[in-house]
């Protein structure tokens, strides 16, 4: 019986020996992501329009990031973007239609939830994570990870489609609305995110008891549905906002100087429907003037934040179950959004375009081990593909500079832990695909169909456009780029086939939409001498960041495998010399005719050699008279 004994415990104590070897991080880590969700909460200025309490709590005691930006405007590509840590050119997932998958794991890619389950890491999942089924098998076996399958829910109506006999399910024949209030009275637990918090409240308890009995650190992710249109809630919460007092946009506002397909024909929904019923043609064409009735306009913006009241709730319940189970000193917390989105803001409705108003999303971080930093916001430039190196940074998870050459994003750790307005990043990215096909008519270009690659045949596209927005601190930069289908790839080598350059440096915090003003490099500016080579200056410094940020990009992810892996590649062998010849830049002139040119002085021209005159001569007049005059020497 001793020996029986003796060798159990010889048993037990090599299997946690095994289990100890690996690398375990420091923290837990609680990730939740809202869909659809902009930048206006109580705590960055709009607690007049919306009610926020659980995420100005949870900013309360933790980071706010004022100046965080998606790499894509849009579900799929934001997502796969932050969970793998690629920027969408790279990953060629640039709408919908793409999934990383088809290409992870050829150059040793691998998801964030898959990197810290193999660290020892219990990964846990519920909700909208990715826009579809998750890569893989990112989470551990036996945690009963939950996740919308496609066919199991109805992403519009937010619930499951077999309640009450498919109650949720939509009315046969029924368009897809671009945005429409469906205020209930069935048990608020019959809703979609309140399932999404109730199956967090559960895994956090799996977390937890491995974290007191084991310390085996969990990293969780929470994928609320809401404020994704449809918008399902509780009557009682629609009660509060249906005659609520909120802020109206300017829908006749438009960009002066913006190229037409700026915002485009990328309303992803023809109708909005209100209470009483009525069909609205949501406007495909912002640019032509066409807007909305005011009437349809207010209901569905308090919809919307009434769907916000909805998602923080939930947050709350997630938040609230952290503090019960006393992990909330162990626990780094993340919560943001996959991009922004348009209510009625210059007749724009949805996502899709390159506008702060899409582009910018929430950001908070609180950090257990670093309350001094609580509280505080800060106005430096983050992206959301940042995530994967910030997770693994604040769980204080071992990471080597050369660990994934293709990892992109820097951590938000140093931020986190010592609060500043300036950060590493001089940039912020983002990027969004135009195409211009027979199929729909040359004009207006739409959101593109397809993986990059299909877009020519899918499309009958005579030619693809790719906008790239950098935003720096002060300036917002576009440069629409052609897209060469035969390489897959854009043509840096090309001048921008349009700009766009906006002043950001009164940015408005209580208006999304205050930013974009005047495209300053368009006739619409006038600007001339001077104030247009200033201008053209700040464009050209702009446009030359994004040329070396592309080649930075794509050597990461294919510079080391040339050679070895891709050297077949005609893609390779095509963009290598592409990117080591110079680019092409715009021209200087000012776009429109008869403008005054800033011209430098031309410097007059010597005749022959300057003498060379001694010291005194060179000096000032008070040293030749002390010295005496000097004659020269010849």
């Amino acid at each position: 019986m001793r020996r029986l004994i003796a060798l159990l415990a010889c048993a037990r104590a090599f299997k946690q020996t095994k289990d100890d070897t690996k690398p375990r991080g420091k923290r837990n880590v609680l990730f939740m992501i809202a869909d659809d969700l902009r930048p206006q909460l109580g705590h960055l200025g709009h607690a007049s329009d919306v009610d926020t309490p659980s995420i100005d709590r949870l900013a309360a005691t933790g980071v706010s990031f004022r100046r965080a930006y998606c790499q894509a405007p849009a579900c799929n590509p934001s997502r796969n973007s932050f969970l793998t840590g690629t920027y969408p050119d790279v990953s060629k997932v640039f709408y919908f239609e793409g999934v990383t998958h088809l290409t992870l794991g050829k150059r040793g890619e691998t998801d964030v939830f898959t990197h810290m389950r193999s660290h020892g890491y219990i990964t846990m999942g519920v909700g909208k994570l990715w826009h579809w089924e998750p890569i893989g098998e990112p989470f551990t076996r036996g945690t009963g990870a939950h996740f919308p399958r496609w066919g199991s829910y109805n992403q519009e109506w937010g619930c499951e489609d077999t309640d009450g006999g498919g109650r949720c399910s939509p009315v046969t024949g029924e368009p897809y609305v671009m945005g429409r209030v469906f205020p209930t009275k069935d048990p608020a637990e019959s809703l979609f995110d309140y399932r999404v918090a109730s199956d967090a409240a559960k895994k956090l308890e799996l977390g937890q008891r491995q974290w007191v009995t084991r310390r085996r650190p969990f990293f969780l992710g929470v994928g609320f549905h809401h404020p994704h249109t449809k918008w399902r809630i509780p009557s009682e919460l629609w009660a509060r906002y249906a005659h609520k007092t909120i802020r109206m946009p300017d829908p006749v506002r438009r960009t002066a100087g913006a190229p037409f397909f700026a915002f485009g024909d990328n309303n992803i929904a023809p109708e909005a429907v209100t209470l009483d019923g009525t069909a609205h043609s949501v406007p495909r064409k912002p640019y032509l003037g066409d807007v909305l009735a005011r009437t349809a306009v207010q209901e569905l913006r308090r919809g919307y934040l009434a769907s916000v009241a909805f998602l923080d709730v939930q947050v709350g319940r997630v938040l609230d179950r952290v503090d019960a189970l006393s992990l909330a000193n162990d626990t780094v917390v993340i919560f943001t959004s996959d991009h922004g989105y348009g209510i009625g803001e210059r007749g724009h409705w949805g996502k899709g375009s390159l506008y702060e108003i899409d582009a910018r999303v929430p950001l908070i971080v609180r950090d257990p081990h670093h309350k001094a930093m609580w509280g505080r916001s800060t106005n430096a430039l983050v992206e959301l593909v940042d995530l994967y190196k910030s997770v693994i940074d604040l769980a204080h998870l071992p990471f080597s500079r050369h660990m994934y050459q293709w990892l992109e994003g820097v951590s938000w750790r140093p931020l986190v832990e010592d609060v500043s307005e300036r950060g590493p990043r001089s940039h912020a990215l983002t990027m969004v695909p135009k195409c211009f096909g027979k199929t729909y008519g040359d004009l207006p270009p739409h959101n593109c169909g397809g993986r990059s690659f299909e877009w020519h045949a899918r499309e009958g596209a005579t030619h693809a456009l790719v906008g790239f927005a950098a935003r720096s601190h002060r300036y917002r930069y576009v440069a629409w780029m052609p897209h060469n289908y035969s390489l897959d790839s854009v043509d840096w080598a090309r001048a921008p086939q349009e700009e766009e350059l906006y002043d950001n440096g009164m940015l408005d915090e209580s208006d999304l939409d205050s930013s974009d003003a005047v495209n300053l490099l368009s006739k619409s500016a006038k600007l001339q001498g001077a104030a247009w080579a200033g201008a053209r200056d700040v464009g050209d410094a702009h446009l030359r960041w994004l040329h070396q940020a592309a080649r930075d990009r794509f050597f990461r992810a294919f510079g080391e495998y040339a050679i070895r892996l891709h050297d077949t590649s005609p893609v390779v062998r095509e963009f290598l010399p592409s990117h080591a010849r110079p680019a092409a830049m715009p021209p200087r002139d000012p776009p429109f005719a008869g403008a005054e040119v800033d011209k430098p002085r031309r410097a007059r021209k010597r005749r022959g050699p300057r003498p060379l005159a001694p010291p005194f001569e060179r000096g000032s007049s008070r040293a030749r008279r002390r010295h005496g005059d000097v004659p020269l020497r010849v």
